[in-house]
């Protein structure tokens, strides 16, 4: 049986000292612990994993809160190892990075305002959308709509920008193709231009992996999805601290049809 030795979590400065030591009680064997953490522009996570014989142990939660602890056994060592090495790949995987947790640095949100909006930025602020929230678009925009909000009126408008950009490179055949793939054929089948619109806004309010991933392979469009509130983020964001409507228009076209080049081949 593995028994955590020190679970103590500093909640004023959000330093931590998770599962650093466990010892078996039937050897009286220290076991060291992998120790692992994310952090983004929301979250601040750690991870812990440790093997003693057949057995594993690991703790996880948020940094300056109380740890959750789970146990697991295995018919032999051998199985344990082989299983906490899947779980190391998966979490590095998914971002967790290996390090010592006592010696990280207290985590801050990031300050919005003090930041020009560029590629990288436009995708942190896509990266808030929080989809617990399924069905109430504005909820699940909410965090990217109050840091967009507090940036300056040309970094909205980049903001504008960028996005028409992604949507206008998405407006072509073959995307259109692949979105209404058994369905409808382009070539053969009148295509609703709203909602040829509102489904190109699906690959990108999925963050950017979703929109790498369709990007090299169009096959990959997870179809019957759409996400039309997305249009409507920069003008949200510019009421929260701006007087009066948004009246930006970018001069990239995002309307349905209008990527020439992208309707030229067939």
């Amino acid at each position: 049986m593995l028994t955590i030795v020190s679970t103590s979590i500093l909640l004023l400065t959000g330093d931590i000292s998770v599962g650093v030591e466990l010892f078996s009680e039937t050897e009286g064997i220290v076991v060291s612990t992998r120790e692992f953490f994310y952090r983004d522009d929301v979250s601040d996570k750690f991870w812990t994993i440790a093997v003693d014989g057949p057995s594993t142990v690991t703790t996880s939660g948020r940094i300056g809160r109380k740890a959750r602890r789970f146990e697991r056994s295995f018919e032999s060592e051998s199985a344990a190892v082989e299983w906490a090495d899947r779980q190391v790949e998966a979490k590095i995987g998914k971002g967790y990075e290996e390090t010592v947790l006592a010696t990280l640095t207290p985590w801050s949100p990031p300050q919005w305002s003090t930041l020009d909006m560029n590629v990288d930025v436009f995708w942190r602020i896509i990266a808030l959308f929080d989809w617990r929230h399924v069905g109430d678009d504005e909820a699940v925009m909410r965090r990217a709509i109050d840091a967009l909000g507090t940036m300056s009126e040309p970094s909205i408008q980049t903001f504008s920008d960028i996005l028409a950009t992604l949507l206008h490179s998405f407006d072509t055949r073959e995307y259109c193709r692949h979105i209404y793939s058994g369905r409808l054929d382009p070539d053969y089948n009148a295509i609703s231009s709203d909602d040829f619109l509102y489904k190109r806004c699906d690959l990108i309010a999925n963050g950017r992996a979703y929109y790498e991933l369709v990007r090299s392979d169009p096959s990959k469009v997870i179809q019957d999805c759409e996400f039309e509130a997305l249009l409507n983020l920069d003008a949200m964001a510019f009421e929260v601290r701006h007087p009066g409507a948004y009246e930006y228009v970018s001069p990239i076209s995002y309307e349905s049809f209008t990527n020439i080049e992208g309707w030229t081949e067939r």
